[in-house]
Formats: structure tokens, C-alpha cells, sequence
């Protein structure tokens, strides 16, 4: 909990999780903008551009997770499959 508050208060991104800081601070943007809060989609085409605009800033630190696209891949951890782009 400390270290999210220091990640999202004092902008102190931990050298060993960078990626990890910049998402907490990504969701606290996202999350504390009372104007975004405020959207509510109206129809699927909003919902997809809000959740697409949300994940490219939630993801600007991680440009190899293509921020604010929809995945094309399926993960594999392993030799397990799942995830499917079809099925998001």
C-alpha cells in the first residue's frame, strides 16, 4: 500500500517494477479524473472507444502491449492457452 501511494503521490517509480508503477499510476489517473468517472457509454461504440482510450493510457508505459488496441493473440503461459481474442 506504501508503495503505491509513493508511486501515485510522490512519482517514486521503483527501478526493479517500473512497468508495474506505471500501470498503479495509470489506473490512479484514470480513476481519480472525475470527468472520466463521469462517462457512462451509451451504445457499444462508446463503451469500446472509452475502454480502448482507458487501456492506452492505463498501457502508455508498455508500448509491446500495443496500448489502446484490442489483443490479437491468445496468452500462453506455458503450454496453457487461453484468453482467446475472439472470446474478450
Amino acid at each position: 500500500m506504501n508503495e503505491a501511494a509513493d508511486i501515485v503521490f510522490n512519482n517514486v517509480i521503483p527501478r526493479d517494477r517500473p512497468e508495474d508503477a506505471h500501470g498503479v499510476l495509470g489506473t490512479w489517473q484514470i480513476v481519480s479524473d472525475p470527468v472520466e468517472m463521469a462517462k457512462v457509454p451509451r451504445d457499444l461504440q462508446m463503451l469500446l472507444s472509452l475502454m480502448q482510450s482507458r487501456h492506452a493510457l492505463l498501457m502508455s508505459a508498455r508500448p509491446d502491449k500495443q496500448p489502446g488496441r484490442f489483443k490479437s493473440e491468445s496468452n500462453r503461459p506455458r503450454a496453457t492457452l487461453f484468453g482467446a481474442p475472439d472470446q474478450v
